[in-house]
């Protein structure tokens, strides 16, 4: 039988504004002051539940937030995974088509 993985999650924000937004999200004690991930530079995190992630994820436009997700599988290292959670843009209607009526 395989092992269930184990995901902690962690967002950077990016300015004060969203620091306030996370910081009432999460406790105290989750934030976590220059920490050295996968890329080699420290970054401040708060870890968070995957629920408080989408509830962050699903604020962004609304709210103005910016920030970075980070995630780390078991004892691995801390990654940037923020380009998991980027919004997809809708398909553009090709310009070049003719109408089928004249």
């Amino acid at each position: 039988m395989a092992k269930k993985r184990i995901y902690l999650w962690y967002l950077e924000p990016i300015g004060a504004w969203t620091n306030g937004v996370i910081a009432r999200c999460c406790a105290k004690e989750d934030f976590l002051s220059e920490v050295i991930c996968a890329d080699g530079r420290r970054h401040s995190l708060w870890r968070c539940a995957e629920e408080v992630r989408d509830a962050v994820v699903a604020s962004k436009i609304i709210l103005e937030l910016k920030f970075r997700i980070f995630c780390r599988e078991g004892n691995g290292e801390i990654r940037n995974v923020s380009f998991l959670f980027k919004r997809k843009r809708p398909m553009k209607k090709p310009t070049n088509i003719k109408s089928a009526h004249p």
